[in-house]
């Protein structure tokens, strides 16, 4: 409000109303810490995906030399099991980022909760009831189905956690909902919203899956914190479930909302864009080839991964020449691409990264095999690379049979080395088994 006397009889006020302006401030502010901790997590993953890749890999060579008798074994075993739990929430911390990696399919998000309704009974306590509201004229969603299932499954746990009433309940409903209409209800103000269409034309329709509960319900406070990595309204739990949630909203250019009052319970609201058109992606039955005599070449910067990839090979009997960075790579191939069959590059590398390495390759031998390798996910790769037939991605942490498995299917046809001709070389075949291969 602004008031001024005029001729020191007359006055005038003028209101503005800054609710708008407010309103845009805060949403520029949590965008902007969003991405501050997308950027935090991506990197906090990485890193770790690094060090767990050295673990699961050291500890499945270990597994390989000791019998199941011998009292070493368990313990190296339930090591792994605890690498890969581990793997799991840095998956997760990727997903806030927005860097998960997705396996997109065009499904019916109804059919998902049905087939999935009984394993969603089974997680709720008895004084919590669940009940379905499901539009039957829903069209498909392309998303990720596995990552869609985990979404649902820690909104109904979450919901039932927050219920402390001797009787609770928790819904599930599905609708469809037009950009309009959800953008008007994204700007409601006793809620937090966020809608990432950016990219997507104004009459992109939308389908809106909704879990709401009666339980304790949060305060505005609290909402405000709840997509916060590590942020938990309980005491036990890692507080990445929403996070994940958030980032798997953004990476399908949907959007999440959340209502919530203290005593009243709370609802969550996702936003899943509509597929214009259902796609069937053809799987080609790949015979793997058998890779032992081959020579493969291994760049990365991480000694205890160089290492423990080098030895994992060694032992399979095939030929290995590494190297510490990208410089490296390709002075080595230059000199022995007509004997190499596949090299592995790290993206991130001092000196020279993964993809300046991979582009100096390509023009030394364009048929050349290549699997990039990162913490990250294959959305950090440029997609120019990732079309290319002879260029593969394999996220860290990864197991040696996951090594071994993709070497031999990405080894499957014999490269050309530039003159059209294959390079000869023994082959016998290999089995893999419990991380090592025989």
């Amino acid at each position: 409000m602004f008031v001024s006397q005029i001729s020191g009889q007359e006055w005038v006020c003028v209101f503005r109303d800054l609710t708008e302006r407010k309103q845009s401030d805060e949403a520029l502010r949590q965008a902007q810490k969003m991405k501050s901790l997308g950027v935090l997590a991506g990197g906090i993953a990485h890193d770790f995906n690094n060090l767990l890749a050295a673990i699961m890999g050291h500890g499945s060579l270990a597994l390989g030399k000791l019998t199941a008798e011998s009292p070493a074994f368990s313990h190296v075993d339930k090591t792994i099991k605890a690498a890969e739990r581990a793997a799991d929430l840095t998956r997760q911390l990727l997903a806030y980022a927005g860097k998960g990696q997705f396996r997109i399919e065009v499904f019916n998000i109804n059919e998902l909760i049905l087939e999935n309704s009984g394993l969603l009974e089974t997680v709720l306590p008895p004084h919590v009831h669940l009940a379905f509201d499901l539009d039957p004229t829903l069209s498909t969603i392309r998303a990720d189905k596995g990552q869609v299932q985990q979404v649902v499954m820690n909104l109904v746990i979450n919901a039932a956690e927050s219920i402390v009433a001797e009787m609770g309940h928790v819904h599930i409903a599905t609708r469809a909902i037009s950009s309009h209409n959800l953008l008007a209800e994204a700007s409601e103000t006793s809620c937090v919203s966020y809608i990432f269409n950016d990219d997507l034309p104004l009459s992109q329709p939308y389908i809106c899956l909704e879990v709401r509960d009666n339980g304790s319900g949060m305060g505005m406070e609290t909402l405000k914190q709840i997509f916060d990595p590590f942020f938990s309204t309980k005491d036990f739990g890692s507080g990445l479930g929403l996070s994940a949630t958030l980032g798997i909203a953004k990476a399908l250019q949907g959007g999440i909302q959340v209502i919530s009052e203290l005593g009243k319970g709370s609802s969550f609201r996702l936003f899943f864009p509509a597929a214009v058109q259902e796609s069937k992606e053809s799987n080609m039955d790949i015979q793997p080839a058998t890779i032992q005599g081959t020579t493969v070449l291994i760049a990365e910067d991480e000694d205890y991964i160089r290492e423990m990839v080098c030895d994992a090979l060694a032992a399979q009997g095939i030929n290995v020449l590494a190297a510490a960075n990208g410089q490296e790579a390709v002075q080595i191939f230059r000199m022995h691409h007509h004997s190499i069959s596949v090299t592995l590059l790290d993206m991130r590398m001092p000196v020279m990264s993964g993809n300046e390495a991979i582009r100096l390759i390509k023009q030394i031998d364009a048929e050349a095999k290549v699997i990039l390798m990162s913490g990250y996910t294959e959305n950090e790769a440029p997609s120019q690379l990732l079309n290319q037939p002879t260029v593969q991605f394999l996220q860290k942490p990864y197991t040696i049979d996951q090594l071994l498995q993709r070497l031999q299917r990405f080894d499957a046809s014999e490269p050309s080395h530039g003159n059209g001709h294959a390079a000869p070389r023994p082959r016998t075949k290999i089995k893999a088994t419990n991380g090592v291969a025989e």
